[in-house]
């Protein structure tokens, strides 16, 4: 046998015995890629492993507006969703704080808030397991495409806000918008509420219930995941301060 089949003989009997496991963390075992922008935009950022603050997009402000800034050591977007991981139920869920987006308005004129683009770097999303981080970076949002860095929200409308309200009192809102994730954008109403702290100090909460295969998102078939739900819960908590 000459040298070269020496060679190719035992990487042709690996590759045949190598398990479908095996290649399925091939595909989530390796380190993905990094977020590509630097963590600048929270008026006082803090230092996070990993970490990339999407840069908020402006929005203007009109009359007596104000802007107000998300920030992102305060607040947090979350997916989650339940699933059959080898054989036993499971609530996954993802969370980061690489987010960024402005409100601008006027406290004593809430109903002519604007929203701006909320923003999500969709590469540092953490669950509690490393490879189902990388196989969501890598598999699901395909977020190593520069063009799928980003999920945004843009908001159309919103509903059911005052025309003012006093400090520590909360108040509902709806917000409807064009939600865009891996590249394909389709509309979503995010359902929460919110409470001024301060007249610089704004915080609340909001989510929707998506399904993912409406975004032309899908689950990879791993041998040892099986039965994940259609429908995804996607969640914001966020402080804004002006």
């Amino acid at each position: 046998m000459n040298r070269t089949l020496k060679i190719l003989v035992p990487l042709l009997v690996l590759s045949v015995a190598l398990p479908i496991g095996g290649y399925a963390y091939w595909l989530v075992g390796r380190p993905v890629k990094a977020p590509s922008q630097p963590m600048n935009a929270s008026p006082q950022p803090a230092p996070m492993p990993e970490a990339s603050l999407p840069e908020a997009l402006p929005v203007a402000a009109t009359g007596m507006q104000s802007v107000f800034r998300i920030l992102s050591d305060e607040s947090s977007a979350t997916f989650t969703l339940n699933e059959v991981l080898r054989g036993e139920p499971k609530t996954v869920v993802g969370v980061t704080n690489n987010v960024s987006g402005e409100i601008a308005l006027d406290p004593t004129n809430l109903e002519e808030a604007r929203i701006g683009t909320i923003r999500i770097n969709a590469r540092s999303f953490r669950t509690d397991s490393e490879q189902r981080n990388r196989a969501i970076v890598r598999l699901i949002f395909k977020s190593e495409d520069d063009a799928n860095e980003f999920i945004e929200f843009t908001p159309t409308k919103i509903d059911g806000i005052p025309s003012n309200v006093a400090h520590d009192v909360p108040f509902v809102f709806s917000i409807e918008g064009d939600l865009k994730i891996s590249g394909t954008t389709k509309p979503a109403t995010f359902v929460g509420s919110a409470m001024f702290a301060s007249d610089d100090r704004l915080a609340g909460a909001a989510e929707t219930v998506i399904r993912y295969g409406d975004w032309g998102l899908s689950v990879p078939d791993l041998p040892f995941l099986a039965d994940v739900d259609e429908e995804v819960k996607l969640s914001f908590e966020f402080v804004a301060v002006k």
